[in-house]
Formats: C-alpha cells, sequence, structure tokens
C-alpha cells in the first residue's frame, strides 16, 4: 500500500481545478509490472505544511501504509520561513518512520513564478530536504532536478506546465516516472 500525500500537486490540479490528474495513474501504469499496489491520493490544493502535518497523522493512525510519498512546501513558501517548513516536514518523515512505514522525500518542483524570494526560498527548502534524506537514508525524488520539469520558459513549457506552479497530465505523468525511479 501506497500513500501519496500533499497539496494540489499530488491531487493532480489542472485547468484550474476543473480537472485532477495525479501522478498516482501513471505511477500505478509502472508499477503494475511489479504486481499489485493500493494507490491513495490524498492531495488538498491549498494546504500548507502545518495543516498537512495534522492531516497525516491523523491518517496514518487509521490506516497503514508501506510507503508515504510526501510533498510538501510550495504553499509556505511566500508565507513561511525556511526552518519552519522543514520543522513540519521533517515532524511528518518521523512520525511516518515511528509509526514503522517507510517514507519519501519530495523536492519541490520548479514553477514558473519568477519571484526572487520564492525561487531562493525554494533552492534553500530543497537542499534541506536533500540533507535530510541523506542523513536519514530515506528515499529521495528530486523533482526539482529531473530535467524535463524544469521550466525553458519558451513554448515548450505548454506540455509541462498548466499554469505557473501546476503541471499538465504529462507534466504529472513525468513525476510519476521519476518517482518510479527511486522504487528501482
Amino acid at each position: 500500500r501506497i500513500l501519496c500525500i500533499g497539496n494540489s500537486l499530488t491531487a493532480g490540479y489542472h485547468e484550474k481545478g476543473k480537472k485532477y490528474h495525479p501522478y498516482k495513474i501513471r505511477l500505478a501504469e509502472l508499477l503494475g509490472d511489479h504486481g499489485e499496489f493500493e494507490i491513495t491520493v490524498r492531495g488538498f490544493p491549498g494546504e500548507g505544511s502545518e495543516k498537512l502535518r495534522k492531516r497525516l497523522i491523523k491518517e496514518v493512525k487509521t490506516d497503514r501504509y508501506d510507503w508515504v510519498i510526501i510533498l510538501c512546501g510550495t504553499n509556505d513558501l511566500g508565507t513561511q520561513e525556511v526552518a519552519t517548513i522543514m520543522d513540519n516536514i521533517t515532524a511528518m518523515h518521523n512520525h511516518i518512520q515511528n509509526a514503522q512505514m517507510t517514507s519519501i522525500v519530495m523536492t519541490i518542483p520548479w514553477s514558473l513564478t519568477t519571484s526572487k524570494s520564492f525561487v531562493t526560498k525554494r533552492r534553500e527548502v530543497n537542499n534541506e530536504l536533500r540533507n535530510f534524506a541523506q542523513k536519514r537514508e530515506l528515499p529521495l525524488v528530486d523533482l526539482e532536478n529531473h530535467a524535463p520539469l524544469k521550466p525553458t520558459f519558451t513554448e515548450a513549457d505548454e506540455e509541462i506546465w498548466d499554469d505557473v506552479l501546476h503541471f499538465t497530465p504529462h507534466g504529472y505523468d513525468e513525476m510519476a516516472n521519476v518517482i518510479y525511479e527511486t522504487f528501482q
């Protein structure tokens, strides 16, 4: 059993929330050759790391998972300090591990925003996430460094990006490809 938990990027939000294409769809296809996997998606658009941390604790009290994939922090970049974001994210991973489940760390993906503070904070959080995953020997899905998800700021981005923060269905499928590589 796999739990995918996070915000709109986990939910697969696109077309201004009129449609959803979670990365779970492609991930299930990729994992299908390796047996049956029950994949649960718990993505809520607009949710920050503190609220997600509280929701995660309730979620794993009632259900057990083999793997918990956590994508969190994007919605905090404009309002929270790096230390606060990391405190919430590390608390989630600690809770998962204490419950004898395996957590998977995901970096915050690029976006099309050109806000210097947003970009700088995303890089800082992602560096902290990489260090945390390495120190704790946790699987890391590095969305920030996956080439197809890096914006080119050209027309080519239209295939991957739906708006400044969210992907197209093809972009969410690319997320699944990176996650799948982690399971290899």
